[in-house]
């Protein structure tokens, strides 16, 4: 299930940190609805969150230290492979139509219009997308508990550590050994640093292929594809597939 939900904004000045943002609205929004009943579902410690998200500003300029949005409107996209997840984020959403959610910088949003989108199956074995938020691709290393981001400024390094970053996405998510075997191909693409919760993370945007099971295919589709998927990253438009 995919949806986009439009927002307005009190002023036109929006933080870079507006995914820490939405990550409270999410939460804000799921501890309403039905009394909390699904919050735990989602945002307990550790849980893994089948779904991914992504902002789309309008006519933004990005400034030194924050964003101009020229008509003080925004979307926010939510895509999920998983229907019951679906119609949790939906409805708690739309139980917030209208009320103004605070931000940084003397802002507020505040959701006006939200729809269900149409998606398509994916059934060939290599799909060319966009990314429609940036690709992350996160490897921990338990020895000094630290992260390590790759990107495509190391081709060679980004689709070994991508690769193994997908495999375990789709073995977590129940698929066997093979079919979770998904390479992953940068065509046109580009670093992006993206700062989040105070670090700078590095990144990639554009062009890629993506070649494995249709299955699997079809999956990181709605799931969107690599780390922190939930906060903003990962999400993509498939524009081919063969």
């Amino acid at each position: 299930m995919k949806f986009v939900a439009d927002f307005i904004l009190k002023s036109e000045t929006v933080t870079y940190e507006w995914r820490k943002c939405i990550i409270s609205y999410m939460k804000k929004c799921l501890s309403e609805a039905n009394g909390g009943k699904y919050f735990d579902t989602y945002y307990s410690p550790g849980q893994s969150k089948p779904f991914t998200l992504s902002v789309n500003f309008s006519s933004p300029v990005y400034k030194k230290d924050k964003i101009v949005v020229d008509d003080k409107n925004f979307k926010l996209y939510v895509s999920t492979p998983d229907s019951k997840t679906g119609f949790v984020l939906f409805s708690s959403i739309v139980a917030q139509k209208s009320k103004e959610f605070p931000l940084p910088m003397e802002n507020s949003m505040a959701m006006i219009n939200i729809r269900q989108l149409p998606e398509k199956t994916i059934t060939g074995n290599r799909i060319l997308v966009k990314m429609q938020a940036p690709l992350c691709i996160r490897k921990h290393y338990p020895d000094t508990n630290k992260d390590w981001y790759y990107s495509v400024k190391n081709e060679d390094a980004f689709r070994i550590e991508a690769k193994n970053v997908i495999y375990e996405q789709l073995r977590a998510a129940g698929f066997s050994e093979s079919d979770s075997n998904v390479d992953i191909i940068p065509i046109n693409a580009k670093v992006a640093i993206i700062r989040h919760y105070g670090m700078k993370l590095e990144c990639s945007l554009g062009d890629f292929t993506l070649e494995g099971s249709p299955d699997a295919l079809d999956y990181l589709s709605k799931a969107g594809v690599g780390s922190r998927r939930s906060s903003g990253f990962g999400m993509f438009n498939v524009m081919a597939e063969e």
